[in-house]
């Protein structure tokens, strides 16, 4: 058998030529057009770069628009900026609601350092925890409970009229430009890092999962714990974020625990995928068919693969199972381009 681990970190060589053809999902295609040239906060950082509350020389309610109608305890530093909680309700801590309408009509308690930028909160009726939504509308009209550090980008978890309201997002997750932007499932902790990683999302998203540029981008399935990964986080990361494909990017099948790890690994796949599979740039890209745990390990492994592979240790190696239309069994296919169809396609092979 070959020498990868499923927990090897997948190739980082370039990836070929990507099939992603964006006018397929118009609502959906990536959106390269931040509001801002000079984003509030990188995707990886919660933490405003602002002065510590009690060295604000700004008083609260600034200007005197800022807190027109509005009721609940308001923390030192906060509400800066017209109409910024104009008409809000709720409790409002320590240098938060900075901005231009930042939090104005929103309701519920914002946490310490939260809800700045223009519009940030506006609208919002969910609780939002310490350093969390900053940035250019980054919880606007948010209707769910939001954990710490989370919801930082522009537009990062801005929710749209007839969004469904129940599921919450945890602490550290939804960090990056539009990464939550429109999602309907719950996130947990440390999930969806990175540029449109969970935009349109509408399913549940486990710990330490879709963490990647467009990692998790209009998908459908259910994602366990640290799946769906990428080393590419931010538009900046690829030459053209447009002629790119993420990571997880419209699956609609179940995928289990440490699965989907390595560029375009699990992109438009259909089926269920278990545990510790398809790991490597390619792994499972366009799967049809179920995959079995410890399955498709390397390198355009169950590339366009149509047929099961019941696992364990199943399709291991560059190529694996490539193409493969046929049931596979337990432990079969264990060299690279074993049980590899690949060559009967048009696309050259590119060995990182």
């Amino acid at each position: 058998k070959p020498t990868v681990s499923p927990t090897t970190k997948a190739p980082t060589a370039s990836p070929l030529p990507p099939t992603f053809d964006p006018t397929k999902y118009p609502s959906l295609s990536p959106t390269f057009i931040p509001t801002f040239s000079d984003p509030t906060v990188s995707p990886s950082s919660a933490v405003p770069t602002l002065p510590a509350p009690t060295q604000s020389p700004i008083e609260s309610c600034t200007p005197e628009s800022a807190c027109e109608n509005a009721s609940g305890a308001i923390g030192a530093g906060s509400c800066i900026g017209d109409f910024a909680c104009q008409n809000k309700t709720g409790d409002v801590g320590i240098a938060s609601c900075i901005g231009v309408e930042g939090c104005r009509e929103s309701t519920e308690i914002v946490g310490d350092n939260s809800c700045l930028g223009e519009e940030a909160c506006k609208f919002n009726t969910g609780i939002i925890g310490n350093n969390s939504c900053i940035g250019y509308r980054a919880c606007y009209a948010n209707v769910v409970d939001i954990g710490d550090n989370a919801c930082n980008g522009e537009q990062s978890c801005e929710q749209e009229e007839g969004d469904a309201i129940f599921f919450e997002i945890g602490s550290n997750s939804c960090n990056g430009i539009l990464s939550c932007i429109s999602n309907i499932g719950n996130v947990s902790n440390s999930s969806c890092i990175g540029d449109e990683a969970c935009r349109g999302n509408k399913n549940n998203i486990g710990i330490g999962s879709c963490d990647g540029l467009f990692a998790c981008l209009g998908n459908h399935g259910d994602t366990a714990n640290n799946s769906c990964i990428s080393d590419q986080k931010t538009y900046e990361d690829v030459s053209d974020p447009l002629d790119y494909t993420g990571v997880c990017q419209f699956n609609e099948g179940r995928i289990l625990n440490t699965s989907c790890q390595g560029l375009e690994s699990c992109a438009r796949n259909k089926a269920a995928i278990s545990s510790e599979s398809c790991l490597g740039v390619n792994a499972c890209r366009d799967n049809l068919a179920s995959i079995g745990e410890r399955c498709c390990v390397g390198f355009r492994s169950c590339l366009d693969n149509s047929g099961d592979i019941d696992g364990p240790d199943s399709c291991l190696g560059i190529e694996a199972c490539c193409a493969n239309d046929v049931f596979i069994g337990a432990d079969q296919c264990t060299t690279d381009e074993s049980c590899s169809k690949c060559n009967q396609l048009t696309e050259p092979m590119l060995i990182p």
